[in-house]
């Protein structure tokens, strides 16, 4: 499954249902034996039925998980299998997603939450929500957190890789000034708009492939929240946009892949500060050196 904050063209989703709770305990070792890990496999009660629902970018995933299902014939479960297009995903998440802590400072709340969720922090606010993007991913929070905790050093702030905005929000809640956010994709270029403007604020957005954009640009921080090998494959033109002195940010890192990522990123003039790691992800504070 890709969780990078992107919006996928489409989605496959494979529902498991059944009457009492407690016949989702095998189903639910099923799916882990198929991939699935644990933070995906949230139970959902609705018309009067137990829900599991899982999806992947994978057609054979999906596929494979079927036929699993269909030879287990287990006594009591309905399992069924649908596509997701853009639309449905980005709405699917209204019914069942709730206000959340993203970092000390800061919680996320659906943007229909705005004008009654009461909280001492502040809050992000989204009008489009998906699990790419609510700050429901590891790789989200850590990301979030190291922004919150470099705040006096953020300046001029690039968002690489932007999806629906959040990281750019959370700069801009800590004080960032005409931050830029890029996206490859209309449509999370498209979210981040719409997640902006519902917060009161402003931002560069940039419809662009990390290669194509243009490093005479430089910038204070730097977030690049993707998967590890296109940072180890953009690695010189992504430290080349942060200013001598200026601060790195990089996540999409499991942590099996952490050592092959800090060796990629040797040959460059980066000097690690910080290395966030969660239960499977890993998030990295680099500072480019001076001289």
């Amino acid at each position: 499954m890709i969780l990078y904050e992107k919006i996928p063209p489409r989605l496959y989703e494979y529902s498991i249902s059944a009457a009492q709770k407690d016949l989702l305990v095998l189903p639910g070792l099923v799916l882990r034996i198929h991939g699935f890990k644990d933070t995906a496999l949230s139970q959902i009660f609705e018309h009067e039925q137990w829900f599991i629902k899982v999806f992947s970018e994978d057609k054979k995933q999906i596929s494979d998980l079927k036929k699993a299902f269909s030879r287990l014939k287990l006594p009591g479960i309905n399992g069924a299998s649908r596509t997701l297009r853009p639309h449905q995903w980005l709405t699917r998440w209204k019914n069942h997603w709730k206000p959340l802590s993203l970092t000390e400072e800061l919680d996320v709340a659906p943007f229909w939450y705005k004008g009654r969720y009461k909280t001492s922090k502040k809050v992000i606010f989204l009008d489009t929500l998906m699990s790419f993007g609510t700050g429901l991913h590891e790789t989200t929070r850590l990301m979030a957190q190291l922004i919150e905790d470099n705040r006096s050093r953020t300046g001029r702030f690039l968002d690489i890789g932007t999806g629906t905005g959040i990281l750019t929000l959370v700069a801009l809640k800590h004080g960032a000034q005409n931050p830029t956010a890029m996206d490859i994709s209309p449509l999370s270029i498209e979210a981040a708009k719409s997640n902006l403007k519902a917060n009161g604020f402003s931002a560069r957005l940039i419809l662009s492939d990390i290669g194509r954009l243009p490093s005479k640009q430089k910038y204070q921080t730097v977030a690049a929240n993707l998967i590890t090998d296109d940072l180890l494959k953009h690695h010189i033109k992504i430290s080349n946009l942060v200013k001598p002195g200026g601060s790195l940010l990089v996540s999409g890192i499991s942590l099996d892949n952490l050592n092959r990522f800090e060796k990629g990123f040797e040959d460059l003039s980066l000097e690690c500060q910080k290395i966030s790691k969660g239960k499977e992800w890993a998030a990295i504070l680099y500072v480019k050196k001076t001289s």
